[in-house]
Order: structure tokens, then sequence, then C-alpha cells
């Protein structure tokens, strides 16, 4: 075990498991378990998915899709106060760079992202696809510094949007 940073470690783990179907690791700790609350974005995975189911409401009037399959989105936009939010910290490694994806189903909706307070891009939406149909739309390439909390959020800018996001995806360029 190693500690890179303040608040991470890393577990080395040998090559090949003992049991490749089932393996159990133990750590004995000396001090209590501090955990952090913030969801960590490894730069070594090579794609992290920010689901709607996840994200803080801000706002009154959301609802919730059932979960399943090409329903696990958000809905409800009645007000342009209404916007999703996932906060989200960058290790000790070096700055990454992330091809960002938006996936989305409803309609028709106009939003706009913002990271890092900074409002980034704003994006039309039109699905010409069946009901319970989804698409994936890639957004942009986005670079985060390291050792960083950073948030990302979507708000609607019309009233009665029908769109209805599903997840932010996060994709490593490296990997």
């Amino acid at each position: 075990m190693e500690r890179i940073s303040e608040k991470d470690i890393v577990v080395h783990l040998p090559g090949s498991l003992p049991d490749t179907a089932s393996t159990v690791i133990v750590l004995e700790l000396k001090n209590e378990l501090r955990t952090d609350s913030v969801r960590y974005v490894s730069s070594n995975i090579a794609s992290t998915r920010l689901l709607a189911f996840d994200a803080t409401l801000h706002g009154e009037g959301f609802a919730y899709g059932d979960g399943k399959t090409a329903r696990y989105y958000v809905e409800g936009w009645k007000s342009k106060e209404q916007y999703l939010s996932w906060d989200f910290r960058t290790g000790a490694l070096p700055r990454t760079t992330y091809r960002l994806n938006t996936l989305q189903g409803g309609k028709r909706g106009r939003y706009q992202l913002v990271v890092d307070g900074q409002a980034w891009q704003e994006k039309e939406v039109t699905i010409k696809k069946g009901v319970g149909e989804v698409i994936t739309e890639e957004v942009g390439v986005l670079s985060l510094g390291a050792d960083c909390i950073h948030e990302y959020k979507t708000g609607s800018d019309s009233k009665n949007s029908l769109m209805k996001p599903l997840e932010v995806q996060l994709i490593n360029e490296k990997k």
C-alpha cells in the first residue's frame, strides 16, 4: 500500500490473483478509515459514467424514470432555475484530457453545460428516433487539472423541455 496524496492510497496487487472468480482482499488499518464522499475520477480508467440518477438535483419538479434500460433518466424541466450537477475529484496525477459524451432520451430540448463555473457549451437536442430511444452525442474535449474538485452541470433553458438526460461520459483520451 502506498500513499500518493493526502486523500489517496494505492494498493498494489500481484499480476495474477489466486482465484480469478472471487478473491477477497483484507486491509488491516492502524487507524479508523476516513472516507471522502466526492466521486473520484481516476486517470487510469478508460471511461467514467456520471449517471443522471447520481446527480444532485437543483430545483423542484424533477421525476425519475424507472431505472431500466434507456429509462434511467431525469425529467420534468419546468424552469431555467432547474439543473443537474455532479461534483467529482481528479487524482494527483497530471492533467488529463477527456472526450465528453452525453446520452439523452426524450424528444427535444436545449441545454447548457457548465464546467467548474465556466459556461462551456450550449447544445440543441432533437431526437428523431422512437420513444425509448437514446442518442449519444459527442460534446467535445475537456482537459481537467490534477488533484482538483470539479463541478459539471447541465440545465435546460426552456420551459417544458422534453429532453431526458441519462448520463455524461468522461472518456480518457489516453486509454
